[in-house]
């Protein structure tokens, strides 16, 4: 019974961490950085409790025998659950992603406008040149 819970919990936790991931969708599109920030940190919480979770069933599940057959289908209804909302999360990721870098990409440009500078993304991935060139704008050209 004691897995029936942690597998409970377990669905719990990752249904929360898909509320809050479309949380920190809306505010992505709405460019709120204060409540990111915030929501962000919440997310990394329920992350490592979700973590935390599956490694105690992964460790309960090796030598466990399900004692009934209703035990054995709870079960197995869980794990399916959960194992239908891990894509689910991994999708809302993938947007949050995007939207992410459509907003860094957004700032670089407000800074650039602002600096008339052309720089490139300081969180840029390894291994690229990075560095900042000066010239002739779009706002500075006389037409």
């Amino acid at each position: 019974m004691y897995l029936i819970e942690l597998l409970q919990k377990e669905k719990e936790q990752a249904t929360k961490i898909l509320e809050k991931l479309g949380k920190q969708e809306a505010i992505l599109i709405d460019m709120e950085g204060k409540s990111f920030s915030a929501l962000n940190q919440e997310i990394e919480i329920e992350f490592m409790n979700f973590q935390n979770s599956v490694k105690k069933v992964a460790e309960m599940s090796r030598n466990y025998q399900a004692k009934t057959s209703w035990e054995a289908d709870k079960l197995q209804t869980l794990r399916t659950e959960i194992g239908a909302l891990l894509p689910l999360i991994h999708r809302q990721l993938d947007i949050n992603r995007a939207l992410l870098n459509k907003q860094m990409q957004y700032n670089e440009f407000g800074i650039n406008v602002l600096t008339r500078t052309s720089s490139d993304n300081s969180y840029a991935e390894a291994g690229t040149a990075m560095g900042a060139t000066r010239g002739l704008k779009m706002f500075d050209q006389s037409i």
